[in-house]
This record gives C-alpha cells, sequence and structure tokens, in this order.
C-alpha cells in the first residue's frame, strides 16, 4: 500500500493532476471552439457553393431557354417556309455549344395537307451536324411528353430526363416551347420548338465540383426524384432518392427528400446511403428546369483539422508525460544510494542465490517498503520454482493426452484401400495429415445401399482438442443421418440443426457430401461452405464442380441447404480437398494456391487416384519446403469405374 505522505507521491500528485487539469481545460476549450468553428464554416461554404453551382448551371439553360423562345417566335413569322425553317432550326443547333439537337414539329396537315408529320430535326455526332425527319408509327411524337405537355399546359416546360429512342438516341432533357397561328382573331397550337441538352454535359459538371477528395454532387429531378447527373453510373439516371431512402440509417433523410423536392433551399447533417458515412448535404433548386442541385460534404473532411488536433494534443501529452519522468527522476536521485544495496542482492538471486539476505532499512519509507517487496519477491520465485517443477509434470502428461486423442482421431477415419473390393465400378483414396496432435480435418465413405456409396470430406475451424471432438461428433452426425436420409442437401440440414443445438463453442465445420449411383453414374452433392471438388474427366477435361453455396454447418439452424447433380462416365473422377491444401504457405507467407491445385491436376490426367493424391502431397512440399504446417492437409480422390455391360 502506498503512503499518501512519501515525498514521491506527493511530487507525483502534484505534477500530475497540474498537467491534467491543464491539459483538460485547453483541450476542451479548443475542441468546442474549433468545432463550432468548423461546422459554422462549412455551413456557409456550403450555402454558397450550390447557389453557384446552381447559377452556372442556370446561366448556361437560360441561354438554351433564350435561344429556344426566340427561335418559336421567328417560327411564327413564316410558319410553312421549310427552307426558312431548316435554315434557322440548323443555326440554332450549330451556334449553341450547349444544346445537343432541335426540331420545329408540327400538328398534322397544317404545312402539307396529306401529310401527318412535318418534324425536322437537326443533331449533334460525331463532331457534325445531321439531320433526320422525325414522325413515323415508329416514332409518334405528338406521344412524346416534350410536345404533349407544352400544349396541354400552353406554356413552355423542361422534360424529366428520358432516352430519346428512335431520335437524338442520347440521355436527355428537352426545353419545349409551344407556337401558335392566329385564324379569326384566335390562337390555335400549331406545334413546337424545341432544344435537347445531353445528360452527359451535366454528368462531366458535377465530375468538376465536390469538397475535398471526396466530397461530390448530384442533380436531382423535382419532379420524381430521378438523380440526373452523379459520378457513379450504377446510379445516375437509374435511381431515384426514393430508391436509396430504404438504405440509409438516417431517419431523416426521407424529411430531407421532401424539402429538396419542394423547390427549398437546405444545409443538413445526413448519412450517406452508398457508404453509410456521416456527411452535410448543401441544396437548391434551379430557377430554370425542375432539378435540384445537392452537394456532400463528407465529415471525414470537413473535420480533418479536429484530427490534426488531436494528434497534436497526443503530443503535449507525451511532453507532459516526459515532464513526470523528469521530476520524478530528479526526486528519486536523492535517494539512489540505499538502492544500490539492493541491486547488489538482487544480482545475486539472479545468479540462482535464493537465500541472499535482502538488506532492510531504518527509515519506514519507500526504500524500505521495496526491500520488503524483494523480500516478498525472493519468496514468490522459490514458490515459483516448486511450482514450475510441478506445472512441467502436468505438461507432460498433457501432452501424453493430446497423443492418445491423435491416435483416436485418426483411427476414426477410414484407411484401408481399396475400402470396397467387391465394388469394382467405385474406387476411392484419402489422406489426412494433422497440422497439431489433433487437427480438425475429417474423410468419410460408406455404403447407404447396394447400388449407392456416400462420401464427405470436412474441415471443423480451429485446432486441438475441441476441434478433434467436434469432428467426430460431425462425422458420427452425418453418418447416422445418411442412413435415413438420401437427400444430400437434407443430410446436411439436419446434422446442421444438431450440431447448433449443442454448440456451445461456437465451432463451426465445412462439409461437401456426395452420394454415387454405382450403377448409373448419377452423383448427387451439396455442399456446406467447402471447397468446391475438381471433376477430371477420362476425356482428359478438368473443371470444378457447379458451385451451389451453402452456409457452413454449426451456426444458423434456419439456413438450408441446395443439391446438384451430374452424369459421370466411366474412369471419371472427382478430387476433393481442404483449405490445407489451398492455403499451404511457403516460408515467404505465400500460399499454394486453387491455381496450383489446377495447374497439378491438368498434369497428372490420366493418373490413378492413388498417384494424384501422392503427387498433390509431393507438389505442396515441394512448394512449402522447411516452413512449418499450420492447417490440416486432408485430400481425397474418387473414381467411378462404371459398370460392364452384359
Amino acid at each position: 500500500m502506498i503512503k499518501t505522505n512519501s515525498l514521491s507521491y506527493r511530487v507525483f500528485i502534484t505534477i500530475f493532476s497540474n498537467i491534467l487539469i491543464w491539459f483538460l481545460v485547453i483541450f476542451g476549450f479548443i475542441y468546442f471552439f474549433v468545432s463550432r468553428d468548423t461546422i459554422e464554416d462549412i455551413e456557409s461554404l456550403g450555402r454558397r457553393d450550390v447557389k453557384l453551382f446552381a447559377n452556372d448551371i442556370d446561366i448556361v439553360l437560360q441561354n438554351v431557354e433564350d435561344t429556344t423562345n426566340i427561335v418559336s417566335d421567328i417560327v411564327q413569322t413564316d410558319m410553312c417556309n421549310e427552307t426558312f425553317l431548316l435554315s434557322i432550326l440548323k443555326t440554332m443547333v450549330e451556334t449553341n455549344e450547349n444544346i445537343y439537337g432541335g426540331t420545329i414539329s408540327f400538328e398534322p396537315y397544317i404545312c402539307i395537307k396529306d401529310q401527318k408529320f412535318f418534324a425536322p430535326y437537326y443533331y449533334k455526332k460525331d463532331g457534325e451536324i445531321k439531320f433526320m425527319r422525325l414522325g413515323i408509327d415508329a416514332y409518334d411524337y405528338f406521344e412524346w411528353d416534350w410536345y404533349k405537355i407544352p400544349k396541354q399546359k400552353e406554356k413552355a416546360i423542361w422534360t424529366v430526363p428520358y432516352f430519346d429512342k428512335g431520335a437524338g438516341d442520347i440521355l436527355m432533357t428537352t426545353y419545349s416551347v409551344p407556337f401558335y397561328r392566329v385564324e379569326n382573331g384566335k390562337k390555335i397550337f400549331s406545334g413546337v420548338v424545341t432544344a435537347d441538352v445531353s445528360l452527359s454535359w451535366l454528368h462531366d459538371l458535377v465530375l468538376s465540383v465536390g469538397y475535398g477528395k471526396t466530397g461530390s454532387a448530384f442533380l436531382v429531378s423535382k419532379k420524381d426524384g430521378l438523380i440526373v447527373a452523379y459520378k457513379d453510373k450504377s446510379i445516375e439516371s437509374k435511381k431515384t432518392l426514393f430508391d436509396l431512402e430504404g438504405e440509409v440509417k438516417d431517419k431523416n433523410f426521407s424529411n430531407h427528400i421532401k424539402d429538396m423536392l419542394s423547390g427549398n433551399t437546405g444545409f443538413v447533417p445526413n448519412i450517406n446511403p452508398i457508404t453509410h458515412e456521416k456527411e452535410w448535404l448543401s441544396y437548391s433548386s434551379l430557377k430554370t428546369a425542375d432539378l435540384v442541385v445537392v452537394m456532400l460534404y463528407p465529415e471525414k473532411e470537413v473535420m480533418g483539422p479536429l484530427y490534426k488536433f488531436n494528434i497534436i494534443i497526443l503530443l503535449i501529452s507525451f511532453l507532459g508525460g516526459a515532464v513526470i519522468i523528469i521530476s520524478i527522476s530528479v526526486v528519486t536521485r536523492s535517494i539512489i544510494k540505499p538502492l544500490k544495496d539492493l541491486v547488489t542482492t538482487t544480482v545475486e538471486i539472479s545468479h540462482g542465490n535464493l537465500d541472499a539476505e535482502v538488506p532492510h532499512g531504518k527509515v519506514s519509507d519507500e526504500i524500505e517498503i521495496l526491500a520488503e517487496s524483494f523480500e516478498n519477491m525472493k519468496i514468490s520465485l522459490k514458490e515459483y520454482l516448486l511450482k514450475l517443477k510441478e506445472t512441467t509434470t502436468r505438461e507432460q502428461r498433457i501432452a501424453s493426452e493430446l497423443s492418445v486423442a491423435h491416435d483416436i482421431q485418426m483411427s476414426m477415419v477410414p484407411k484401408i484401400f481399396p475400402p470396397f473390393p467387391d465394388d469394382p465400378q467405385f474406387d476411392v483414396y484419402a489422406t489426412i495429415q494433422p497440422a497439431k496432435e489433433v487437427g480438425g480435418d475429417f474423410y468419410d465413405f460408406f455404403h447407404i445401399d447396394k447400388d449407392r456409396v456416400c462420401f464427405v470430406i470436412g474441415d471443423v475451424s480451429g485446432k486441438g482438442v475441441p476441434a478433434s471432438l467436434f469432428m467426430a461428433v460431425s462425422k458420427t452426425l452425418i453418418k447416422a443421418t445418411a442412413v435415413s436420409t438420401d437427400d444430400p442437401s437434407l443430410i446436411l440440414d439436419k446434422v446442421n440443426k444438431e450440431l447448433v443445438s449443442e454448440n456451445e463453442r461456437f465451432l463451426f465445420v465445412t462439409v461437401f457430401l456426395g452420394i454415387l449411383n454405382m450403377q448409373t453414374g448419377e452423383l448427387v452433392f451439396s455442399n456446406a461452405g467447402h471447397d468446391s471438388p475438381f471433376h477430371l474427366s477420362k476425356k482428359g477435361e478438368m473443371k470444378p464442380l457447379e458451385s451451389i453455396g451453402g452456409m457452413v454447418l454449426g451456426i444458423d439452424p434456419k439456413k438450408g441447404y441446395d443439391h446438384a447433380k451430374i452424369m459421370l462416365k466411366k474412369g471419371d473422377k472427382i478430387f476433393l480437398f481442404t483449405d490445407g491444401v489451398s492455403e499451404a504457405m511457403n516460408s515467404k507467407n505465400e500460399m499454394f494456391g486453387i491455381p496450383e491445385i489446377e495447374k497439378g491436376l491438368k498434369q497428372m490426367i490420366g493418373f490413378s487416384i492413388r498417384e494424384i493424391i501422392d503427387g498433390m502431397h509431393d507438389k505442396i512440399k515441394v512448394f512449402t519446403g522447411d516452413a512449418s504446417q499450420y492447417d490440416d492437409i486432408t485430400m481425397m480422390c474418387v473414381e467411378y469405374s462404371g459398370v460392364d455391360k452384359i
């Protein structure tokens, strides 16, 4: 117990408490004001930037509107002069770099009595001005929004972004202006003048802005929430804000959407629905088109100065700690002399003289406490050496028990080959090489009935006795279940439920299980998180079996399993392995890998099943060299020899 009246205690408490209080006050003061000012600054910046960005877009779109309105007014002066119309339309498209294409589309039979469609269209493609005429049965422009809506509303409109199939053949938005003729003093709708704006321009524009390295911007349609322009092409024009609403964890995101699409301006905290990271949203509506500009300010980048501040505080803390250590060192120098005697005694004890006498002082201060501690340490060391002898004996006994457990484990897997000499249509060979005295890999094969044989390979998580016991239980359950159930997927499902109910250590096992009909060659198999085996045909082809997924056994009782089928031909083989093969490591920490397995199997096409496994062992040994084995290495090879026809 430390005495509060000791000199070292008082000095330590005085220095440490002052530094700690100073640190907490300065840290709290700076953090509060810096964080507050940073948030205020980024809000001011965000509101300004989004308005400037929206204004830049509005300037371009306003130019498109002005140009189109002028053309509409000109059209009404000489409506059916085709040469005149083509000239002003082409000029509009040529002279405005932001207009992709444009048309002057008329109502039926206005200019030419027997012609329903009259809609010349100029557009840009491959750096040239192209021309076509709209209006065929496959492209009835009277039904397109850019024609219908301004006709119905009797005013100019911007369309919702769309893909103009059959005309521009790009993703675009269109500004449409209706024009009229006067008959008997009455205005009669005659058609529309349009200007198409390619959304690729808006895409390039949003890529040019953004806060820091990860900040970004996007445009949203106010009518349906469609994300019109964004850096991610998989989202741009394919998803709406309402699609992302279900992916975001922020409950306020729906309110942000409503506020954006209502035409309001705002700056709000948010959780990004894609990255799930905190950010701020700054948004404002365009004055021209029905679009909303949204800019994202990631919290990580905005609060970067505060992160640097934390580093500075750590440096200050380190310096403060150094001051404490130096102060205490100065004090302890005055009492270094009594410590020399203790050092001498300590050296003797370190050399094995546990009977050396520890010197005691006359004053009950820290030195005396230290001397008493050395005395206690000497006594404890003696007791420890006695216990060490007992522990060594116990560990030797445990090692012996592990060796016995290893023998039991190895005795549980079949080792007699060929296993079924009376069944010439089927042969199997397998080996297991545990990484420790007791491993977690296993394999098995047995008859279900006279025509079918079941073979299985598995890998239990972990190593040692728990993995071995879990292996034994798994292997026993699989064999017991397969006797009454001939569907591999149902076998795995039942075994999984049994393992989950008694799995207190939360172990799991990967399993591949197949049932082969020796008369027909049909192989039905199921997989519980295990590496897919390879199918080696007699023709020399080699490929992995179909991957059907499946959760490992022992984790989730609700997970089901699928099965698949394949017809084996005479001479076909199935090569099975555990991850100890693919993940075998050499001294450079490089893994053997699936590609090396495939390469080795291709080289051993036509080999016997024993030669294949022995050959794969040799390749692994050459690859790993003197590196230690960290996982069980288990392989099995099955061959279907077929039934001779009489």
